[in-house]
């Protein structure tokens, strides 16, 4: 037998710190554009931050809206969609972990679950990458004319769609 562990993992914090990397790289990518988008990822930042760490999973909710507002905004001024697609995937990300560490929080009460946040932190990504890769070849190779805004809500409201039924 091992001796018990010194230091235990709280399950849901691999989560929680993906969530708030993804929300940094967004306001990395869409806070210099406007001034909205810049206030939009603070209060988004500082509220997953609160939220998240004070386990308040309402604030954590209103920080995420946040963040993707502040994407949404940042979509009607015009920005390049090879930033755009970047911050609406680091956007669904940092939304998808924060709850995905309550849920996990819930779930499991003790034990050894940083393997399973790694992996549900990889595969999240690289399927929100494989999906922002084949917009941008789409919107690259097609020669109709799109909406970047419409795009951003529709692939925010797909995502909503699908966050919403896996509940």
């Amino acid at each position: 037998m091992s001796a018990p562990s010194r230091f235990t993992h709280q399950p849901g914090a691999v989560l929680r710190a993906g969530a708030l990397v993804a929300a940094l790289g967004v306001t990395l990518v869409v806070a210099p554009i406007t001034t909205v988008s810049l206030v939009g990822c603070v209060i988004g930042v500082a509220g997953l931050a609160v939220g998240l760490t004070r386990h308040m999973r309402t604030v954590t909710g209103l920080g995420a809206v946040a963040v993707v507002g502040a994407v949404i905004a940042t979509a009607f001024v015009g920005i390049a969609v090879e930033r755009l697609l970047p911050a609406v995937v680091g956007s669904v990300l940092a939304w998808e972990f924060a709850l995905g560490a309550f849920t996990i929080d819930a779930e499991l009460d003790g034990g050894s679950v940083e393997r399973a946040e790694f992996l549900h932190i990889a595969i999240v990504t690289v399927v929100a990458s494989l999906v922002a890769m084949v917009a941008y070849v789409a919107y690259e190779t097609l020669s109709v004319g799109v909406s970047l805004p419409g795009v951003a809500l529709l692939v925010v409201a797909a995502t909503t769609l699908a966050l919403g039924l896996r509940d």
